[in-house]
């Protein structure tokens, strides 16, 4: 059983829809997550005063006597027809893109999260924001501008591809290098497995995996065309140099990790409870599959969680290998599938 409640802008509960027939969530690392539930036209709360635009919402799931928090935001817009009412859902992440900063930024050798707190001090200070920012991030960016108009959650999202992460706990925006729980031993371990020697045990639907030379770099240089380089990589696949932002490493310990580029994994397991794990936790993953372009033994991170409700609700997880890099796997991975299939139909 599913229970929507909404709530307006003073906090005031203000319906509690049970009666629902249709129930979309979507979780997302480092970025907007998304829900939508569907209530029938002729429900007492279909009306513009409940639906009001950017009034919370939260939804959660009865198991039993406890309710289980499956997706808490606000409401960005409705989709009516004449049976049904589909309400559309954002986290409060949302805010962070209508959000702009109104002056313009130019920093070298400070500490990433004094420039980030001093953006986000900035933007507050023109109306609160509403949430609590807590940012570990010490590193030292050499160089880094924004300039004026820029949306707070641009800002954070340029910073995933550095090897940061951030996602909402409640009312607080967690920043910095992990931010979910270590689930790889102890007793919160948690493993999905995929064994073509022992099918019946699976619990990975779906596995892909990307290996690009485009993410293998052997040498940078500095202002001054002072080269490092690491020749072991060099021998191998000849000299391939980049520009690139050290983000506080040593030359030589960010060419050790881009020495042979990123090969990540991407999976999707198979659950059947939609609280399993959350999204930044880090779980244990082992696949068999006869190769070596498949074999994989090593943690990886839930990056997505969804739950697509009907006769057949379906819930899946998705989790990454891909920690540090500028690899963006996903998006990568879909333009190929796409080149795949245009030629398949050619």
């Amino acid at each position: 059983m599913f229970i929507c409640y909404i709530y307006n802008r003073t906090g005031e509960c203000i319906a509690q829809i049970e009666d629902l027939v249709g129930i979309e969530v979507e979780h997302e690392m480092s970025d907007i997550s998304s829900a939508s539930v569907s209530i029938f036209h002729d429900n007492p709360y279909a009306n513009r005063t409940i639906l009001k635009k950017l009034n919370k919402v939260v939804i959660r799931q009865k198991i039993g006597s406890e309710e289980y928090e499956m997706f808490s935001g606000v409401i960005r817009g409705i989709q009516a027809s004449l049976e049904i009412v589909k309400i559309i859902l954002n986290d409060k992440l949302w805010t962070l893109s209508r959000r702009l900063t109104h002056n313009a930024y130019e920093y070298r050798n400070e500490k990433l999260e004094v420039i980030l707190k001093r953006i986000w001090n900035d933007i507050n200070a023109v109306a609160p924001i509403g949430l609590e920012f807590i940012c570990d991030a010490p590193d030292i960016v050499p160089k880094k501008s924004y300039g004026k108009k820029t949306t707070l959650l641009s800002i954070l999202k340029d910073w995933k591809e550095k090897g940061y992460e951030f996602r909402l706990f409640g009312n607080r925006l967690v920043f910095g290098k992990r931010v979910g729980r270590d689930r790889t031993q102890g007793e919160l371990y948690k493993e999905y497995s995929y064994d073509t020697r022992t099918p019946d045990n699976n619990t990975i639907l779906k596995a892909s995996m990307l290996d690009d030379a485009q993410e293998i770099i052997n040498g940078i240089g500095d202002e001054n065309n002072n080269f490092s380089k690491n020749q072991e990589s060099i021998d191998e696949y000849g000299f391939l140099e980049e520009s690139v932002s050290l983000e506080g490493k040593s030359a030589q310990d960010f060419l050790q990790e881009a020495k042979n580029g990123t090969q990540v994994f991407e999976i999707e397991g198979k659950v059947d409870n939609f609280f399993e794990v959350e999204i930044g936790d880090i779980v244990q993953v082992y696949i068999h599959r006869n190769n070596d372009l498949m074999n994989y033994d090593g943690s990886m991170e839930v990056i997505e969680k969804k739950y697509i409700g009907g006769d057949l609700p379906k819930i899946s997880y998705k989790f990454s290998s891909a920690k540090i890099g500028r690899l963006s796997f996903i998006k990568k991975l879909k333009k190929m599938e796409e080149r795949i299939k245009k030629l398949e139909q050619k």
